[in-house]
């Protein structure tokens, strides 16, 4: 007889159960968390979800800069735009200024994008223990 094997009622032999972790009632979905990072990962909605502040805090605040990156440059090039600018000389230094703000609020946003892809997959994976498997006041998340 196999010994790693319990036996039940009926004398058949069975593999032996391991305790799965169990969620506490109201406890939050890792399926949701992770989803809401790979979607809306940018915004720090699943940091939000799962009562990491901070981390929410920071992904508003990098996706704002990005964004007035992407404004401040727009409007650059939007005043470069006029004879006048293009005559003067001054059209080669603002689309240049705004080629760099475009460049660094693309490298900003893409990058917060990224790392809200990636909590959402990490999330999504279901680890053991680790900030990915539980919230903020460190309930463990539910399946």
């Amino acid at each position: 007889m196999d010994h790693q094997y319990g036996q039940n009622q009926h004398g058949h032999n069975q593999p032996p159960t391991h305790p799965q972790p169990v969620a506490a009632p109201g406890a939050k979905s890792s399926t949701a968390a992770g989803l809401l990072g790979i979607f809306l990962g940018q915004f720090g909605v699943h940091s939000f979800y799962l009562g990491y502040k901070r981390d929410g805090i920071i992904h508003v605040a990098l996706f704002g800069v990005g964004l007035a990156l992407f404004i401040v440059s727009s409007i650059m090039l939007a005043g470069s735009m006029s004879v006048q600018s293009i005559i003067s000389g001054a059209y080669a230094s603002r689309v240049a200024m705004a080629g760099i703000f475009s460049t660094i609020a693309w490298i900003v946003m893409a990058g917060n994008g990224i790392w809200g892809l990636v909590e959402g997959i990490l999330i999504l994976t279901k680890p053991k223990s680790g900030k990915y498997a539980q919230d903020a006041s460190g309930n463990a998340l539910a399946q």
